[in-house]
């Protein structure tokens, strides 16, 4: 049977084809959230436990959104169960099977890590997204989520973004001008982020997300 194992710190975390998952080498019993879906947390990060399965196993070459249950069983999380779907093939799929809902599966309460809400400002702040549903999209989650990450709402530790900031304009400046320091000036990483209110660890990020090099 094939598996996926996730290592962090010496601990272990594999899953297997089937569906099962093993802790430090214990048959984990996995809870189950009221929308009927298996979840699972690896290391800090939640997902449904199908999402797990379809990231894990399955080939995305069309880079499909949506993960489907095949026979509609949402604990039925067998590798051969599961398929990739466009948004539109996601609520086709639900009328036919009887779980038509307002989101594709991989969307509601989906979990970001660290690298993808600083991939979510630098792809913003970017100029190549007219608008903010197309990267929600992308990621899976509501358009609500990227705003509030964009206006420092929400990991805002993270992104260094001040709370209320208009979204594009304040997350542009703000690393415009950190790169600025960087790059033509002989300040430190910490006088960087006391300079723009930001804790060094996010300056950290912002370069090396954005390759700065010294001019």
């Amino acid at each position: 049977m094939r598996s996926k194992t996730f290592t962090s710190r010496n601990k272990t975390v594999v899953l297997y084809e089937d569906g099962t998952v093993k802790r430090q080498g214990v048959k984990q019993t996995l809870n189950v959230d009221k929308n009927g879906y298996v979840r699972l947390t690896i290391f800090g990060v939640r997902k449904r436990l199908h999402q797990w399965m379809a990231q894990s196993f399955l080939p995305n070459p069309e880079n499909k959104p949506c993960v489907n249950h095949i026979d509609g069983n949402k604990s039925n999380n067998h590798i051969s169960n599961l398929e990739w779907a466009t948004y539109k093939e996601n609520n086709d799929h639900a009328a036919v099977t009887g779980l038509m809902g307002r989101h594709c599966e991989t969307h509601t309460q989906a979990s970001l890590t660290n690298e993808q809400v600083l991939e979510i400002v630098a792809k913003w702040n970017s100029g190549k997204y007219d608008f903010r549903y197309d990267i929600a999209h992308e990621y899976g989650v509501s358009q609500g989520t990227i705003e509030k990450i964009l206006r420092g709402e929400r990991w805002a530790k993270i992104t260094g973004i001040k709370k209320n900031a208009d979204g594009r304009g304040h997350a542009d400046r703000i690393v415009m001008e950190a790169e600025r320091f960087y790059r033509h000036t002989d300040m430190t990483m910490a006088d960087i982020a006391r300079r723009l209110n930001v804790s060094a660890s996010v300056i950290g990020r912002w370069k090396k997300l954005h390759q700065w090099t010294k001019a």
